[in-house]
């Protein structure tokens, strides 16, 4: 008689003697291909499981762990092996609230976790681990229930190096930017972020020991700037900023202790709209407007001054007063182009050199100082505001005069002019309200005077000078004349 082939072996502890309850063995040309042990409730590990083991004749295939007896956080584990080398070759745990995790192993090393979230218990729906990376270290990547993406990359010791996050596209968008790069040092502090925003602006950010130091603003195509940079001290306190145009015009901020100090703008396109290549101001601890200096396309430039004044201003509503800080101009320097004009000959755009103006600490006008090309100056006064006086000067000789000093009253009408010649005569002109001259009185101041020197050339019989010459008027209509002659006759 033939000796049997067992097919299905049943194991039964019927007396407890182990922690299992039930074992059912298949083979198959006698050799086990499955096995199904069903274990004991109790306080083991394998408490209420029933555990199925595949197998071939070079050994284990595979094994399914059910928790029958819901014991534990998982309902399944599938593991899978190589028969040969009993390496593990796989794993996948479907887990009570519907997450299912699945794990790869290369010659039973593991290289990759997957987490799948089947239900709404998370707030992701998948994240995969990535290992064996180049120097040892590993990926995360994790794929968020609103549509983001983070891939988070760790070194071989464990420490996250790198952050990338992308955004949802379109409607599905939460953030405002598309992308998110952070990098870190070994500490875990981010030491920069870059963020692709939605607008298609590039910002990005340096740290240094967990502190933001520069923020760089890189615009493709959305605004009239090409970049803006940004710098930042210890403290997080703004050091400077500086902003490129798409035409290259750039403007520079600097800042102390977070106050605007100084600003310098440039106009490198020579734009239509400015005459100016360059503007520099700077500003007090209160970030007011001390001083600015223009440098203009011909070569000249323009420097003025400013001061503060508290200026009280009434509430038409309430009648209560308040006080606010105004800033004006205290003084202004004005100096034309150094340029040759080619076909005149002349230097510069205008026919003077520089112009300085004074004002009060209120900044009411008080002076003007202008320098001409050819040295000669003229110096304007001012009494509330209004021209008061001007003098001319000839300092270079070339006119017959060497000074003419004019006064004006409270509406700015001329009340006199006086005109110092070359050779010392000194006409004083006077005029009223209307502007009609009402007296005219030439002075020889150094005896040097002919009978030829004024109209009044009939001097007796023209041998004789003169030292003063006084004629009035009215109406415009010479009244009197008045000589008083060196010889006193």
């Amino acid at each position: 008689m033939p000796t049997p082939i067992i097919t299905i072996e049943e194991r039964t502890d019927t007396q407890n003697l182990y922690n299992w309850s039930t074992i059912v063995i298949t083979r198959t040309d006698n050799v086990e291909t499955q096995r199904v042990t069903t274990y004991d409730a109790g306080t083991r590990a394998t408490s209420g499981l029933v555990v199925t083991d595949t197998s071939t004749v070079d050994g284990l295939v595979s094994r399914l762990s059910v928790d029958a007896g819901n014991n534990n956080s998982w309902s399944t584990i599938a593991t899978t092996y190589d028969p040969i080398t009993k390496d593990l070759t796989g794993k996948i745990t479907h887990f009570d609230n519907q997450t299912v995790q699945t794990e790869t192993f290369v010659d039973g090393v593991q290289t990759q976790v997957v987490k799948v979230d089947n239900g709404t218990t998370q707030l992701w729906t998948s994240i995969t681990t990535t290992y064996g990376l180049e120097g040892g270290g590993h990926s995360v990547v994790t794929q968020s229930d609103n549509g983001q993406t983070t891939t988070d990359t760790f070194n071989s010791d464990g420490k996250l190096v790198k952050r990338s996050q992308t955004d949802a596209a379109g409607a599905d968008s939460t953030a405002a930017w598309d992308t998110l790069i952070t990098d870190y040092d070994t500490n875990g502090e981010a030491t920069a972020k870059t963020y692709t925003l939605d607008t298609g602006v590039v910002r990005a950010e340096t740290y240094v020991a967990g502190n933001l130091t520069q923020v760089v603003q890189t615009d493709s195509n959305t605004g009239s700037w090409a970049t803006i940079t940004e710098n930042f001290a210890a403290d997080g306190a703004l050091v400077s900023r500086v902003k490129v145009e798409d035409n290259g015009d750039s403007t520079t901020d600097t800042y102390a202790d977070g106050v605007l100090v100084s600003k310098v703008m440039t106009d490198v396109a020579n734009g239509a709209n400015t005459n100016w290549t360059s503007i520099t101001r700077t500003y007090d601890a209160a970030g007011m407007l001390q001083s600015e200096e223009q440098l203009m396309d011909d070569g000249g430039s323009v420097t003025k001054t400013f001061a503060n004044i508290e200026e009280t201003v009434i509430n038409p509503t309430t009648g209560l007063s308040s006080v606010k800080i105004v800033n004006v101009v205290t003084g202004s320097i004005t100096q034309d182009s150094t340029t040759v004009d080619a076909v005149t000959g002349q230097v510069g755009s205008s026919d003077w050199d520089s112009i300085t103006l004074s004002y009060t600490d209120a900044g009411v006008i008080t002076g003007n100082t202008t320098v001409m090309d050819d040295g000669d100056t003229v110096v304007r006064s001012y009494t509330a505001g209004k021209l008061s006086g001007m003098v001319k000067t000839d300092v270079n000789d070339d006119a017959n005069y060497d000074t003419v000093t004019s006064v004006f009253d409270a509406d700015e009408k001329i009340l006199s002019s006086t005109v110092v010649r070359d050779d010392a005569v000194a006409t004083r002109t006077e005029f009223d309200t209307a502007g009609a001259r009402t007296r005219v009185l030439i002075t020889d101041t150094t005896d040097a005077a002919s009978p030829d020197s004024t109209s009044a050339t009939d001097a007796m019989d023209g041998t004789y000078v003169w030292s003063s010459v006084e004629t009035e008027y009215a109406g415009n209509k010479m009244t009197g004349k008045t000589i008083i002659y060196d010889d006193s006759r």
